[in-house]
Formats: structure tokens, C-alpha cells, sequence
């Protein structure tokens, strides 16, 4: 038995034997790490009902297209939307995936996000669209948007069709207070455009 003060310099798990100084010491048990970014990522998803959503508007002219929008995309939109590609693909489904973020580094140099993320993940942003039948691929829109400026409303009313596809919103902004001002205003920006579609129709 090791002694409490025994000064631990190496603690490594293979195959159920930990090394520790050298000497290997049977254990029952698993050692898993954990990535809580991912993690809520995925918990997230899980309880968003996306599918149910999906197919109460498969009725719709659009068909079965699961549409997601991503406000923001630091560690955990990173982990949203990258769990969000491997959850939501099905045969017979459509994803669109609509990405917000107002690229700024800490030293205030403009970013491209979409570049940045080609570079994490060039498999995943340089995949196909999806075919005719929505069984391959996915279709990844980046729009560079300050959520908290006017260019958040000149977006909406340009990609005013893209975005009433929308079923789902993630807000990731890094504080819950952010969160809940940017979620009540795209909220505000759904009413808006929700009123206009409705009257034009």
C-alpha cells in the first residue's frame, strides 16, 4: 500500500494496470477523461428534440431539413457544432447548418472563423453538400454578424429564407448574461421576420 506522502511522479492507465514509479498495481476499475465541453455539447443536442421538431414541419414545403443556428462559435459552440454534424445526419434528412460569429481575437484582429475552423477541421468544412436526397453530406453557411450591432438585422432580413427553416437555436457566447440578451434578441428577429413572411404570404 502506498503511503500517503509517497510522492507520485508518473500515473498511467493501460490496459487496467496503473504505473505508478514504476510498479504496476492491479485495479478493477476504468479510467475514462472526460471532455465536459464536449460533453454538454452532446447533452445538449440529445434534449434539443431535434428530430421530433424535424418531422412536425416534414409537412412543409421544405420537407425533412433539420436546421440548426449557432450564435457565437468559441469552445463550446466549437464542440455544438461539430457534435451537431455527427447527431443530426440521417438518411431522408436535410442539415443546414447556419453559423453567427463576429470573428475577434484578443488582441482585436479581425478573424475568419470559417477559415479557422477549415484549418481545425478542413474534413469537416470542405465535406460535400448533400445530394438530392439528403442521405450525404451537409450544408454549413458561416455569416460574419455582431449580435449585439445593427448587422445582426441586416442579416436576418438577408437570409430571411434560409433562416425561417430554423428549429433549433444554440446561443454560445461565452457568459450567461450574453446568452440570454443575444437568445431574447434572434428571438425578437424570428418574431419580425415570422410577421413579415406571414403578411407577404
Amino acid at each position: 500500500k502506498l503511503e500517503k506522502d509517497e510522492r507520485i511522479i508518473e500515473d498511467v492507465y493501460k490496459s487496467g494496470i496503473k504505473v505508478i514509479d514504476g510498479l504496476n498495481i492491479e485495479n478493477d476499475f476504468d479510467i475514462r477523461r472526460i471532455d465536459c465541453a464536449a460533453d454538454f455539447a452532446m447533452d445538449t443536442l440529445e434534449k434539443s428534440h431535434i428530430f421530433e421538431l424535424c418531422k412536425m414541419n416534414a409537412a412543409k414545403k421544405d420537407g425533412k431539413i433539420i436546421s440548426i443556428l449557432i450564435a457565437g462559435v468559441g469552445k463550446f459552440g466549437k464542440e455544438i457544432l461539430k457534435n451537431a454534424i455527427w447527431y443530426c445526419q440521417a438518411p431522408g434528412y436535410k442539415l443546414e447548418i447556419n453559423v453567427i460569429d463576429y470573428g475577434m481575437n484578443k488582441q482585436g484582429v479581425k478573424t475568419d472563423i470559417k477559415e479557422i475552423l477549415r484549418h481545425e477541421w478542413p474534413e469537416i468544412i470542405d465535406k460535400p453538400q448533400p445530394d438530392a436526397d439528403g442521405e450525404e453530406g451537409y450544408d454549413i453557411k458561416f455569416f460574419d454578424a455582431n449580435c449585439f450591432d445593427s448587422s445582426l438585422d441586416k442579416l436576418f432580413k438577408a437570409q430571411k429564407e434560409r433562416l425561417l427553416k430554423t428549429q433549433v437555436v444554440f446561443v454560445t457566447l461565452g457568459s450567461d448574461d450574453k446568452n440570454i440578451d443575444v437568445a431574447l434578441e434572434i428571438r425578437r428577429q424570428f418574431d419580425r421576420i415570422i410577421e413579415l413572411h406571414d403578411n407577404k404570404a
